[in-house]
Order: C-alpha cells, then structure tokens, then sequence
C-alpha cells in the first residue's frame, strides 16, 4: 500500500510542480496546481509513515556473508600432489608418443 502512495504522490508532485510552472508563465490561476502539489507531498508522507520499520538487515533481504580464506587441509594437498604427478605422467607420456611419432 505504501508503495502506490509514494507512486501517486510522485506523480502528483511532478504534475503540480510543472502544471505550476507553467501557470507562472502564461499568468493563470494557480490555486489547482498549488493544491495537486501539496496534495502529492502529503501522499509521500503518508507512505512514510505507513511503512513498516526493518529491524535488522537480514529480515530487509540485505545480507553480506563474509568470505574468509580457509587455508587447505591435509587431505586437499595430498589430493593436488597427486593430481599434480597425474599430470606429469600424463605429459610425459604425450611427450614420448610425439618422439615416437616423428621417428
């Protein structure tokens, strides 16, 4: 609900604003759009206050996890060793199949 009010009171408040403008130019009255302007700030003020208050951040939606840097454990590094000889292998393999293949 507070949302439409701030969308109607925005509105209002640009329509009047100009509208007033305008009527300062051409010297017009100016009583309809003085009260469509006051009209559309009331509108925001009433989105104000109707608003519900946000506690805390995590009921807003708004919440940083923070990332921190966990250093490996054993069972990690012995994976990447291995995985590491793997591709050593691997390479060396390919390197002797190439010799092979130009000979």
């Amino acid at each position: 609900m507070d949302i439409l009010f701030v969308l109607i009171g925005f509105g209002a408040v640009n329509v009047g604003f100009w509208w007033l403008v305008i009527s300062f130019f051409r010297k017009k009255p100016k009583k309809t759009p003085s009260l469509i302007l006051t009209g559309g700030v009331i509108c925001i003020f009433v989105a104000i206050i109707i608003t519900e208050p946000v506690d805390s951040i995590e009921e807003a939606g708004v919440i940083e996890e923070e990332v921190t840097a966990a250093e490996p454990t054993e069972e990690e590094i012995r994976a990447a060793e291995e995985e590491k000889k793997e591709e050593e292998k691997l390479a060396a393999e390919k390197e002797k199949a190439d010799k092979e293949a130009a000979e």
